[in-house]
């Protein structure tokens, strides 16, 4: 009644008169009996599979090896399975059926290579691959790493965090910019500062506006005036200018 791709060199096929899944070799042998309500094409030596409603996951031989226990089971790669209970909520279990992540989430991600990211009544968090929560779901904006970070929020504030889950900003900004060549500006109570990869502030927010730094130099502003700090946040250059550009090179050495 249906025959499907080769993976793991079986194809999955439907028995015509059960509708039953179960799977056939290349020499159209079925090695595997029509069985399953449901089943998926093999990955890495293994299928999810349903029986009477309930999901697991088999090998090549059609021995389960994560027994048939869940109401739903989702492949989310790398060997690590997306579950979900009765009530809905999702878990993982790695590709032996150990526990990694309790069902007790909206959604789970795995965008990351090292990562899992969870939701839970619109908020996110994250785990290790390996269980470790790293951050509770706690934060409004989903959390993704880039160059080792991630901006998260709550309650309308900013901070950041390592992929260990260390703060390297608490949750006290209004706003944290884009990071440009390892330093992004950043607001509280209305003023900006300058802080760098690491979360260090270069540049204490203090300021009425202050654009990106480039080159070493931010322009800032203060009083309706333009001028320049440097990364220490000294003023290199007193706000008295009605607008200024972004100060390419001062030594004219190659624009990076």
């Amino acid at each position: 009644a249906g025959l499907y791709k080769f993976s793991s060199g079986l194809a999955r096929s439907r028995d015509v008169e059960t509708t039953n899944y179960g799977y056939i070799d290349s020499t159209g042998k079925r090695v595997i009996p029509p069985a399953f309500d449901m089943a998926d094409d093999f990955e890495d030596g293994r299928a999810i599979v349903s029986v009477n409603g309930k999901y697991g996951l088999i090998d090549t031989q059609g021995k389960f090896i994560v027994d048939p226990l869940y109401d739903f089971m989702y492949d989310l790669g790398g060997g690590y399975y997306q579950t979900k209970n009765m009530q809905g909520k999702v878990g993982v279990v790695d590709s032996i059926g150990h526990p990694l992540i309790p069902e007790v989430y909206d959604e789970v991600y795995h965008f990351q290579r090292s990562f899992l990211t969870v939701d839970s009544a619109g908020f996110s968090g994250c785990f290790m691959v390996n269980g470790k929560e790293i951050f509770p779901t706690v934060s409004t904006r989903p959390v993704y790493f880039f160059n080792g970070r991630c901006i998260v929020n709550n309650k309308g504030k900013s901070g950041m965090i390592d992929t260990l889950g260390h703060q390297l900003l608490p949750l006290e900004y209004d706003s944290i910019g884009v990071f440009f060549k390892g330093y992004a500006t950043v607001l509280k109570n209305g003023k900006y500062g300058t802080i760098d990869s690491t979360g260090k502030v270069v540049i204490k927010t203090e300021y009425e506006e202050l654009r990106p730094m480039v080159n070493g130099y931010a322009v800032y502003a203060s009083k309706n005036k333009y001028g320049y700090l440097d990364l220490s946040g000294n003023v290199v250059i007193e706000a008295k200018y009605e607008d200024v550009s972004v100060l390419v090179d001062p030594d004219r050495k190659e624009f990076e």
